[in-house]
């Protein structure tokens, strides 16, 4: 009696294999921002690591390089996002959006570094010294703004969830934020800056003042990063439509 050969098992179709890597990329880019916290929290807690994770964050360090640079990334995409845009005839309100998106993260990228000014090394002027809290060429250190970042933290983490909500709504799918990965950077953005809020406006001088005053520098750096994931995720949602037309 011939024996039975068991059939080869059929390879699983090419689209199921995608499917399979982006929901690991994306369960991925959903739990990094956690990640990320937890770990500089860690190395702030522990004495020894502590002057390490601390100077990462000094200017002209990784923490803040990192940042300028995925903010001019972040800039660049949103000014090709509104060129697309415009050639496939979109609405000028989304095309607007896109541009003026594309100057904020720009201007942003520049203050991050005071305008080159902590790579060339030049003079701040006398008459911006007198008002700028840290004596540098910037604008958010400006008496009466400087140590107040925070606002800003916090109004970008907020306007993600108001993207996030906007998704419900076909019309503004051009702009609203794809929800399955990045509400939980928003949620850790606002939830760091909500707490920053809270020591300055209780005047608190303690070790969780000084973790959140380190780990706002973090957040920048994490703000830089959903707004460069923010953008990617509207290309490919734009690349869809695009194949879907032709």
């Amino acid at each position: 009696m011939p024996l039975a050969v068991a059939p080869t098992p059929l390879p699983a179709p090419p689209h199921k294999h995608r499917g399979g890597v982006r929901a690991l990329r994306d369960r991925a880019l959903f739990f990094a921002p956690f990640l990320l916290s937890v770990v500089y929290l860690a190395l702030l807690a522990y004495a020894p690591t502590r002057p390490f994770a601390v100077h990462m964050t000094d200017e002209n360090y990784p923490v803040e390089i990192g940042t300028f640079l995925l903010l001019l990334v972040a800039a660049v995409q949103s000014f090709n996002l509104a060129r697309r845009l415009a050639r496939s005839g979109e609405r000028l309100l989304w095309r607007a959006f896109y541009l003026v998106f594309a100057v904020l993260l720009l201007l942003t990228a520049m203050e991050e570094i005071s305008w080159g000014q902590w790579f060339f090394h030049f003079h701040t002027p006398d008459s911006i010294s007198r008002i700028n809290t840290q004596h540098e060429f910037n604008l958010h250190n400006l008496k009466g703004m400087g140590g107040h970042t925070e606002f800003l933290r916090l109004a970008f983490g907020l306007g993600g969830f108001v993207g996030i909500a906007l998704w419900r709504w076909p019309a503004f799918r051009s702009v609203a934020v794809p929800p399955r990965v990045l509400w939980s950077w928003f949620a850790v953005i606002t939830a760091f800056a909500a707490a920053d809020l809270f020591c300055d406006y209780h005047g608190l001088d303690a070790p969780f003042a000084s973790a959140m005053d380190v780990m706002s520098e973090v957040v920048e750096l994490m703000i830089a990063m959903a707004a460069v994931l923010y953008l990617w995720m509207k290309r490919q949602q734009q690349d869809v439509a695009s194949r879907a037309r032709s």
